[in-house]
């Protein structure tokens, strides 16, 4: 077997190699410190954009509340206006 491929080195992160891929990539990486520190390098690099994507879903997250918060203001807001042009 020679050098695990980046695409097959994902497919062992993700889970979705067979039972005898994994077999395989298991023994090379036991044997092959170029790969087993790309593969190190790779699953750093996914739990960083993990945590980035967690980040940006925290930010979408506040935005879309204060979002809220202003338009539920802005409709009471122009509600009481309304209510107080009618008893006018």
């Amino acid at each position: 077997m020679g050098h695990i491929s980046e695409i097959e080195m994902g497919r062992y992160l993700d889970g979705t190699l067979s039972m005898l891929g994994r077999m395989m990539v298991k023994h090379h990486l036991s044997n092959c410190p170029k790969c087993a520190k790309e593969l190190e390098e790779l699953k750093k690099d996914r739990d960083d954009l993990k945590m980035l994507s967690g980040l940006i879903g925290e930010l979408d997250d506040a935005d879309t509340k204060s979002f809220s918060v202003t338009s539920e203001s802005v409709t009471s807001y122009f509600n009481t206006e309304n209510k107080e042009e009618d008893e006018t």
